[in-house]
C-alpha cells in the first residue's frame, strides 16, 4: 500500500511543477535567474582566484567558494564597492538569498519556487 501512496505523490508532484513549468513566463523567469546566478557566481569566483592569487596564496578556480569574506576582501582589492546587504543577498546561506533559491531551484524544484518571482 505505500508503494501506492508514494507513486500517488510522485505523479500528483510531478503534474504540479509540469503544470507550472508549461508557463512560457515562468520558463523564462527561471531561465533569466539560474543565468544570471551563475554568470555573477562566475565572475565572483575569478575574482577571488585573483586576489588570492595577488596574496600569494593561490587557489584555482574549482578550489574557490563562496566565502563571505574573501569575497568582500576582493571586492576591495579591486576597487569594486559593493554593500555588504547585497552581497549577503546574493551569497549567504540565508533562506532569503539569492544563493539558497538557485540551490532550492538547482536542487529541490517544488511549485511553491516556482512562484517566487525573483528576490526584491
Amino acid at each position: 500500500m505505500a508503494k501506492q501512496n508514494r507513486k500517488k505523490r510522485a505523479a500528483t508532484r510531478i503534474r504540479s511543477i509540469r503544470s507550472k513549468l508549461d508557463s512560457s513566463d515562468t520558463r523564462e523567469h527561471l531561465q533569466t535567474f539560474i543565468t544570471q546566478y551563475f554568470l555573477c557566481e562566475m565572475a565572483c569566483k575569478e575574482m577571488m582566484v585573483g586576489y588570492k592569487d595577488d596574496s600569494g596564496k593561490p587557489i584555482t578556480y574549482e578550489e574557490a567558494k563562496m566565502d563571505l569574506r574573501t569575497l568582500k576582501a576582493a571586492f576591495n582589492h579591486y576597487g569594486i564597492t559593493i554593500s555588504d546587504d547585497v552581497r549577503n543577498r546574493l551569497f549567504s546561506a540565508n533562506a532569503s538569498s539569492a544563493k539558497e533559491l538557485r540551490n532550492s531551484i538547482v536542487h529541490g524544484i517544488s511549485k511553491k519556487n516556482l512562484d517566487i518571482k525573483m528576490l526584491s
